[in-house]
């Protein structure tokens, strides 16, 4: 399939597995695995991470001409989601776009917003890829002054224990910081510092009250200037430090002490005027850890860089001012924002609210070459049965490696956003999902998602 320049799409699959294990997992949408940003999982031509067009993966190639789905076709294959949410009780919805056209090929309950979950992000990926460059880094440094080092960060939260590495994700670690930042110390005869972490990166730290209200508050990490691995107590973990700061901090000590440096703690703040920068790494580019975010569906970096889009467009860098700027980037882009509702960047909110059309108008857009951001939104989205949340969902032959999408899970929500083509190798949007779901329940019906997914792929 041809999206303006290059092949896309996507996929989910699905299979009902503990509910109870379910809200563990649902607003990281499932348990990602591990995926370094420069190299993906390899199941014949994989694509990689990094910011290179997307490869040709299971797609079928079709002519120009080739006919998009009926919207019969398309009724047929939605109907056992229908059917299921009037025995279950549950809503379902669906949109289906032509990405040729633009044209709607078919749609079902699709004329208001609904609870979105975390396909909001690929909202977040359209509005900080608006506002920041995809190709900058984030700089995590070491500013010394005298006997005191203060240790400094951009927003890089995907810092590493090691040393710097494609295969850390974030590809900066800390303990090349702390070998360079000793070797500069030692250089000058200083054997003993004053470590001082950095203040808090956003002046407003307050979160929505809704994810105390919804149980939900601690599947996001801390926005801060630092973190490893999102600021995760362990790998893969959904629990998160409660000050990630102090933990890389801590963590930077022992690597210098491990280097020669005795260490104590100061008080924490910035850098004075006048300090001399001795130590730094950067971060995998922006496009990179956006990317990252999209696989994995990682609820703090998203909500991190809505920050940064609103600080870089001039608004506040706070929730509320995250999705003012979120709001009006896709206004002034064309998006239409009817019934957009947003409490955060990143899906956690069951009271968030998104339109289909809002969602499929960013995706149409990312088959027209000449946008600047919506086609490298897309072309970031993780492949069906290969990567991310979705390396172990549609996995059938003609789906894997052919779809591309955002999932999306909260515990009365399943959705799914993306792109995939037809065996005829006509290119379709889809945006769809099931809320309202009894005993937060919605995990067990993802299966219909993905059902319809394979079942264009197969039209």
């Amino acid at each position: 399939m041809r999206r303006g320049t290059t092949a896309a799409i996507v996929g989910a699959s699905s299979a009902a597995v503990l509910i109870a294990a379910y809200f563990v997992a649902d607003v990281q949408d499932a348990a990602p695995g591990i995926f370094t940003l420069s190299q993906a999982p390899a199941p014949s031509a994989a694509p990689t991470a990094s910011a290179v067009p997307a490869p040709t993966l299971n797609v079928p190639q079709g002519q120009g001409d080739s006919q998009a789905p009926t919207s019969r076709e398309l009724e047929e294959a939605w109907a056992p989601s229908v059917a299921a949410a009037q025995e279950g009780g549950w809503n379902a919805w669906a949109m289906v776009v032509d990405a040729r056209s633009g044209n709607t090929l078919y749609e079902y309950n699709a004329n208001s917003a609904h609870t979105p979950a975390s396909i909001t992000k690929i909202l977040t990926a359209y509005t900080a890829l608006s506002h920041l460059d995809p190709n900058s880094h984030l700089t995590t440094s070491v500013a010394q002054d005298n006997d005191n080092i203060y240790l400094e960060g951009e927003g890089d939260l995907l810092l590493g224990e090691g040393t710097n590495s494609i295969e850390v994700s974030g590809r900066a670690g800390l303990e090349t910081l702390a070998k360079d930042t000793a070797s500069s110390l030692m250089s000058k005869g200083i054997s003993h510092v004053e470590l001082h972490a950095a203040p808090a990166l956003f002046a407003d730290t307050a979160r929505p009250a809704s994810w105390s209200e919804q149980q939900v508050a601690g599947y996001e990490g801390q926005l801060a200037p630092y973190a490893i691995d999102a600021g995760r107590t362990y790998p893969k973990s959904n629990e998160f430090y409660a000050d990630s700061i102090s933990n890389v901090a801590e963590v930077f000590a022992q690597k210098l002490r491990a280097q020669g440096i005795d260490v104590d703690f100061g008080v924490r703040g910035p850098a004075p005027q006048g300090a001399t920068r001795i130590a730094s790494v950067q971060s995998a580019s922006v496009d990179e850890q956006i990317r990252w975010m999209l696989y994995h569906s990682d609820n703090t970096l998203a909500d991190q860089y809505c920050h940064f889009a609103a600080r870089q467009s001039g608004g506040e860098a706070s929730f509320a001012g995250s999705v003012q700027t979120l709001e009006k980037t896709l206004s002034e882009r064309g998006i239409p924002t009817d019934q957009l509702s947003l409490e955060d960047c990143s899906g956690l909110s069951s009271n968030d609210r998104i339109h289909p059309k809002t969602l499929a108008a960013i995706l149409s857009q990312g088959f027209d070459a000449t946008q600047p951001v919506a086609p490298r939104v897309v072309r970031n989205l993780p492949w069906a049965g290969v990567q991310g949340t979705l390396a172990n969902r549609l996995t059938d032959d003609m789906v894997a490696g052919n779809a591309q999408a955002k999932t999306g899970s909260l515990a009365e929500v399943s959705s799914l956003a993306g792109v995939v083509s037809t065996s005829k190798g006509h290119p379709v949007i889809f945006v769809i999902g099931i809320d309202k779901v009894p005993n937060d329940g919605a995990y067990a019906t993802r299966g219909y998602l993905d059902n319809f997914v394979t079942a264009i792929a197969e039209m």
